[in-house]
């Protein structure tokens, strides 16, 4: 049951990120982050019928910790969206998720003070060169702007606040109910981007961007994979451990460059290829061996 969780959650997490891509390169990163998860607070209601009244009980020992999952969550998919603007939908995944991996192994050495062993030591260089081989690598696509080094940045930042989102949302999730964990996760993710959209739109000449109804809708439908993505791995750190659900979250690498290249044309070079799976070797090594 795990690795199908495991599986289910990637397959949700890639395929609403792909779809996703289409409205980041027209709406801004912040306006969108509040279209997509105000939008799941409808969308992922059907989570709740798998959960009883006295689960809710102490959903509120847990406020700080989705407050700032939610802060974190929401600046995080400002960042990635605003990346998906400079970068094809298969490498800022990769750099996504390396990221995400990278800053997750950091925060289980500073939270548990675990030691490094060579082995993980090799991974994480192996990600970094490959990361950084990558960078280089020029994409030529009409549909995306030439601010390549600003979307590497914004992807890897994005990546960051993401994996302390993720960390604290895992926390909680083997403490209280994982589908609560899961909706109240992506539904404060949507306050909170609402939340800072309404304080740029005051203190900056950047405003929210407002939808139509009907965008409004259709961003709510590509988000709606989601409701699988999380609910399937918030009930998998339940059952199993964190870092094979991760590992197996890394394959969404694949899943999103084999979608881009259908959905947007976004062929990637045999060279960008050879890269990309030398860098997911590096991201599942170092999870198997953390």
């Amino acid at each position: 049951m795990f690795f199908l969780l495991s599986i289910l959650s990637m397959l949700g997490y890639s395929l609403q990120g792909t779809l996703l891509a289409h409205h980041a390169r027209k709406v801004d990163g912040l306006s969108l982050a509040v279209w997509r998860n105000l939008s799941l607070i409808i969308t992922m209601l059907p989570i709740l019928l798998f959960v009883h009244k006295s689960d809710w009980a102490h959903t509120m020992d847990f406020w700080k910790e989705f407050v700032i999952a939610g802060i974190c969550g929401a600046l995080s998919l400002m960042c990635v969206f605003a990346s998906l603007k400079s970068l094809p939908a298969g490498i800022s995944e990769t750099f996504r998720r390396g990221g995400s991996v990278i800053a997750l192994f950091l925060l289980g050495l500073f939270f548990f003070q675990e030691r490094v062993s060579f082995a993980q030591a090799v991974f994480v260089a192996v990600i970094l060169i490959s990361g950084f081989v990558l960078a280089f690598q020029k994409n030529s696509f009409i549909h995306l702007d030439t601010h390549a080094t600003k979307g590497i940045f914004m992807g890897l930042l994005g990546a960051i606040l993401a994996a302390i989102s993720i960390f604290l949302m895992s926390k909680i999730a083997r403490e209280l109910n994982p589908f609560i964990s899961a909706y109240i996760w992506e539904s404060v993710i949507g306050v909170c981007a609402l939340i800072l959209a309404l304080l740029r739109d005051k203190f900056s000449r950047f405003k929210l961007q407002k939808v139509s109804w009907r965008e409004f809708w259709r961003i709510g439908l590509v988000s709606s994979p989601t409701l699988v993505g999380s609910g399937a791995s918030a009930l998998a750190v339940t059952l199993g451990p964190i870092g094979i659900l991760h590992t197996i979250g890394a394959s969404g690498i694949f899943t999103t460059l084999i979608l881009s290249r259908f959905l947007y044309g976004e062929k990637i070079r045999i060279a960008q290829w050879i890269i990309i799976m030398i860098m997911a070797l590096g991201i599942v090594g170092l999870k198997l061996a953390s």
